[in-house]
C-alpha cells in the first residue's frame, strides 16, 4: 500500500482491506502511441466514428449487410474497412477499453525498500 494525497491506496494482495482506496481510481491506462498505418484519407474523428459503427456491426444478426451499408455510406473499399478496425484496436478506441498499465515494476521497486 501507499499513500498520496491523504489517501491511502491498496496495490497488490489488499483489496477490499477497510480504509484502502482502489489503485484502478489513479492507475493510467496504456497508451497506444501513433497509429501505425491510418486511412490518411479520412480525419481521426471519422475513422473513430466508423470503428465504433463496424463494432456495433458484430452485435447485429446480420453483420455482413451492416459492414456493407457503412462501406457504401463511406464510400470505403472492405482493406479501407479492414484498415480502420486494425487503427481502431491498436489504438483501443471505444467501445474497447485501453489496458492499464501494470503496477507490477512500482510494485518490485516498492518492495526492494521493505526490510525482510
Amino acid at each position: 500500500m501507499f499513500r498520496a494525497g491523504g489517501v491511502n491506496y491498496a496495490l497488490k494482495g489488499t483489496t477490499g482491506v477497510p480504509g484502502l482506496a482502489r489503485i484502478d481510481a489513479i492507475q493510467a491506462t496504456q497508451g497506444s502511441g501513433p497509429p501505425s498505418n491510418p486511412l490518411g484519407r479520412l480525419t481521426q474523428e471519422t475513422r473513430l466514428d466508423i470503428f465504433a459503427k463496424v463494432s456495433a456491426c458484430e452485435r447485429t444478426a446480420m453483420p455482413a449487410g451492416c459492414r456493407q451499408r457503412l462501406r457504401e455510406d463511406f464510400r470505403l473499399s472492405e482493406p479501407d474497412l479492414k484498415q480502420i478496425e486494425a487503427e481502431g484496436t491498436e489504438r483501443f478506441w471505444p467501445p474497447l477499453t485501453a489496458p492499464l498499465k501494470s503496477l507490477d515494476p512500482l510494485v518490485e521497486e516498492g518492495l526492494k525498500l521493505c526490510p525482510r
